[in-house]
């Protein structure tokens, strides 16, 4: 035991010595390279350059700020008023900047900040992660290029005071208000980024008008190829009055009739802009398309986001069936589950903090299932004869019109009770690495229903994460179900299962 003790007593000031700590501000232009411990917050003032040189790891201490300045005196902050120049090569050789303590969690340090309004600073092959906001463009207009923005408690990135960054090929999921916020009039240019997971994909405030992609591309301006769904509340959330382009891109859903349900703007509020997404990309994008999310510096064992600091980011008032893990799964179908929704007020200041409504309120208030459209429920198009088109008139034996025949299996809407009845009903389990990070999100089945009242097929829609679409699979496979009838007759029946994880706050 002793020589363990020697041994141990000699290698810790080695390890000590390998480590740089910084904190304050940098007085003459920079170079990081190898593992930088932050300690409090670094100021680049104007005129000076911070250049990180590929594969040095940031670890931002997560216990306070030594220097207690900034916009957050406990967290800390990389603030730039000069330029910064952090160019990352792929496969190993990224710039990460990350939380540094064994068990790191969303908003752990507050992010970089980028102010310099003339000399534009570059990021290229980085992660940023388990900050408060990953990169906010104060007035800035930065490239941010092959970057990953993840595990932030509010925004991936923030374009604020008419910043124009440059935004291509990024990644940015997870992030617990939106992967791209602007604000104060912004007007970030984005192409081949894929956005997922996030609360809100994109969101937009006040004079704000991201150019996301025209067709055709104007000079200077962003072709599209942008991957943007699966984002809880909505993929696009306009709350501007402007109109905004999405053109070229690529969504959850190829059907055009289905992508104005994953955007909230003029359509659902006439004071919001237009968001313009048509056309599409009908092919899956290259760049983030093919980027594949790399694994964080440390396991994710996070606490969950407190979304209370973000005036205007009500999710409303839930009544949840709760379990003893302080997590709720609320499903859409139950008749105890309900939600208010709230709104801004309209002036700026709570304009630009953020008001949302909560898309997944459809599925918590009951909604009928005929939200959801199935492709088997619509009529079938009608479609002009061409010349010398053959037309074949085959006479089909009468029907007696009192007991028309019935087509199984039936919408919910058919059955003579106008809607399921549970049996048994199974809440899913909150995947546990999700309780630990604080991600949230939202599940969507169609289950064909046996005349026994048993699941027959099960078919996962739309999901946040394959981890929160295995969790409800296996719920809704133990589900039971009261059997189904038509005009008394025992029948099939299609419904659609709606989960919405969320976090007790």
């Amino acid at each position: 035991m002793k020589g363990l003790t020697f041994l141990l007593g000699l290698w810790l000031p080695i390890l000590l010595a390998g480590q740089t700590f910084y904190s304050g501000e940098i007085d003459r232009n920079t170079r990081w390279f190898g593992r930088i411990v932050l300690e409090g917050d670094i100021v680049v003032p104007k005129g000076v350059t911070l250049s990180i040189e590929p594969g040095t790891r940031i670890l931002i201490q997560a216990a306070g700020d030594k220097t207690r300045s900034g916009k957050d005196p406990e967290k800390i902050e990389i603030i730039v008023n000069g330029t910064l120049l952090a160019n990352g090569l792929e496969k190993g050789g990224e710039i990460l900047f990350t939380s540094y303590t064994a068990k790191p969690k969303v908003g752990d340090w507050h992010g970089i900040v980028l102010k310099n309004r003339t000399q534009p600073s570059i990021l290229r092959n980085c992660i940023i992660e388990y900050a408060y906001n990953g990169i906010t463009c104060y007035g800035s207009s930065p490239q941010i290029i092959d970057c990953e923005v993840r595990y932030n408690h509010y925004a991936g990135i923030s374009c604020e005071i008419r910043s124009a960054a440059v935004i291509e090929n990024c990644v940015l999921v997870r992030n617990g208000f939106a992967g791209l916020n602007c604000e104060l009039a912004g007007v970030p240019v984005v192409s081949g980024t894929t956005i997922r997971n996030n609360k809100n994909g994109v969101i937009i405030f006040d004079r704000s008008q991201p150019d996301l992609g025209q067709s055709p591309p104007v000079e200077g301006g962003s072709g599209g190829g942008n991957r943007i769904f699966d984002n809880l509340a909505a993929d696009i959330n306009n709350r501007s009055s402007r109109p905004i382009f999405a053109q070229n891109n690529t969504w959850g859903s190829a059907d055009l009739r289905e992508i104005p349900g994953l955007i909230i703007d003029q359509e659902d509020d006439p004071a919001f802009g237009k968001v313009r997404f048509d056309p599409v990309f009908r092919a899956a994008p290259a760049l983030a398309a093919n980027r594949r999310p790399s694994p964080p510096a440390s396991p994710p064992t996070t606490a969950p986001v407190d979304t209370s600091r973000i005036a205007g980011d009500s999710l409303g008032t839930v009544n949840r069936s709760l379990g003893s893990n302080g997590t709720a799964v609320i499903p859409a179908g139950s008749s105890n589950t309900s939600a208010a929704l709230q709104t801004g007020n309209g002036d700026a200041e709570a304009d630009s903090a953020g008001s949302i409504a909560d898309s997944a309120a459809l599925a918590e208030n009951g909604a009928p299932d005929s939200t959801l459209i199935d492709p088997e429920d619509l009529p079938p198009i009608a479609t002009p004869a061409l010349r010398e088109t053959l037309i074949v008139y085959v006479e089909k034996p009468a029907v007696d019109p009192a007991d028309p025949p019935i087509k199984e299996p039936v919408p919910e809407a058919m059955l003579d009770g106008g809607r399921r009845q549970y049996a048994n009903q199974v809440l899913p389990v909150y995947p546990e690495v999700y309780k630990r990070t604080g991600f949230e999100g939202k599940v969507q089945i169609r289950v064909i229903v046996g005349r026994d009242g048993k699941p027959e097929s099960i078919t996962v829609l739309s999901s946040t994460d394959k981890l929160f679409a295995a969790a409800a699979e296996q719920a809704v496979q133990r589900n039971r179900y009261q059997p189904g009838t038509v005009r008394g007759k025992p029948v099939k029946f299609r419904i659609y299962e709606t989960f919405v994880f969320q976090l007790e706050k």
